[in-house]
């Protein structure tokens, strides 16, 4: 090999050396940099995770740990999803349930609590305040049931839109009824008035209200309207909207907005329903947060169509399970109620043995997303009201936050607080 060739393979060689050694540097730099960067109590972390992962002879979910740390560390609000389980979530925040009955139940109790606009239950005639004693599949004979988990252990074997028996005690006595779980749309107003009963349905992409053949057992008077509102969620204020315009097309000034067991949902939502209750004029502030930093930000009225409704009288239902979002409304109704000399709206709370106020949840959650689909919720943030700037977190409303809140003793056999809402 000549001298020329000799010096142009040494030269090539001294530039693979040279940028294997830069590369090899980078790397431990980097390397060393990330170590150098990362708190000691996550470099911590990923020594648990990884010693677990490598030597725990039991199985290992990481998701499920980590759902565990944030449920038993955190409040009781703040949540970790993994992809399946946030994209459930975020169906559900657009109102649609996938194999669903639409029932829901207060711990172990078969006793149903509620029952989801336009889901299976209610189609089927269900009733809130139904016992489910028994659950019969494929003709077979009927599972005893006592507890919520002995009805959903045998319900949770069952696909969906595969018909099957449960057995209800109710107020009529005992009842069977053929039912199957569906995915539905989920709606969350009703409506009565003296000339009918309502509740929310989808006809040609638009929410409007459809004739109910079993009505309240409370009679509304003339004059008034009763609008149940269960949840700030899916097309919940298109479906407020549509019982509100059948009020006024009735030429009704007072409503009763029932929030009994509203435990809250989304802030958009809320935002859009308060423009019809609270006076005042477009970007109208509905509640204020103060986050850990101390930044504040503002929740406001996109459109304000109060005056539209010509509201006489406003009663708002309320008892220990309004939470959150209800409670929220309530309050920017109270405050502008008063700061615009109105005074026309009133607050029942149920009294319930020693409950006699609303859940108390004055606190907002945000949910951060990661890039595989994963999430986690957390308490973020103080909710103040927009006018008196209260914060109801560990109280709830009741008669010591204003004079205009009233409590009124539950009753086994009548709505005592609706009725006394109407006299």
């Amino acid at each position: 090999m000549d001298r020329q060739k000799l010096r142009g393979v040494l030269e090539k060689a001294v530039v693979v050396v040279t940028v294997a050694a830069v590369c090899a540097g980078v790397f431990t730099l980097g390397y060393f940099t990330k170590v150098w960067t990362t708190p000691p109590i996550m470099r911590e972390l990923e020594y648990v995770l990884e010693m677990i992962e490598e030597n725990y002879i039991g199985e290992f979910d990481r998701e499920a740990f980590i759902a565990a740390a944030v449920r038993g560390t955190l409040d009781r609000y703040s949540a970790y999803y993994t992809p399946s389980e946030y994209d459930e979530i975020e169906l559900s925040r657009d109102g649609i349930s996938t194999g669903r009955l639409g029932l829901s139940f207060s711990g172990d109790s078969p006793k149903v609590v509620s029952v989801s606009g336009n889901s299976p239950a209610e189609r089927a005639g269900i009733e809130v305040g139904d016992i489910i004693t028994g659950i019969k599949v494929d003709g077979g004979e009927y599972t005893s049931v006592e507890k919520y988990s002995q009805f959903n252990a045998v319900c949770a074997g069952i696909g969906k839109e595969v018909p099957f028996t449960i057995r209800i005690n109710g107020a009529d006595g005992e009842r069977e009824y053929v039912i199957q779980k569906e995915d539905f749309i989920e709606s969350y107003v009703w409506y009565q008035d003296s000339l009918g009963s309502y509740n929310s349905t989808k006809r040609d992409g638009a929410w409007v209200l459809s004739k109910r053949e079993k009505p309240l057992k409370t009679q509304i008077k003339s004059g008034f309207c009763y609008i149940k509102l269960s949840s700030f969620n899916g097309a919940a204020a298109e479906q407020i909207r549509a019982a509100l315009g059948m009020m006024k097309q009735n030429g009704i000034k007072n409503a009763v907005l029932d929030l009994r067991g509203n435990g809250g949902g989304y802030m958009d939502i809320l935002t859009d329903i308060a423009g019809c209750f609270i006076p005042g004029k477009n970007k109208q502030l509905v509640t204020e947060v103060i986050y850990k930093s101390g930044k504040t930000y503002g929740f406001y009225t996109e459109k304000n169509s109060y005056s539209d409704y010509s509201f006489e009288s406003i009663t708002v239902l309320c008892n220990g399970g309004t939470a959150s979002a209800s409670e929220a409304l309530i309050g920017a109704m109270l405050d502008y109620d008063k700061s615009h000399g109105k005074n026309i709206v009133r607050v029942i709370v149920s009294k319930n043995g020693a409950s006699e106020s609303t859940y108390g949840k004055g606190i907002m959650q945000t949910t951060f997303t990661y890039s595989s689909g994963s999430a986690i919720k957390l308490t973020t943030a103080k909710i103040f009201w927009p006018v008196s700037g209260t914060c109801i977190h560990g109280a709830g409303i009741s008669e010591k936050t204003d004079e205009r809140v009233t409590a009124v003793s539950v009753s086994a056999t009548e709505d005592a607080e609706l009725n006394f809402a109407l006299s």
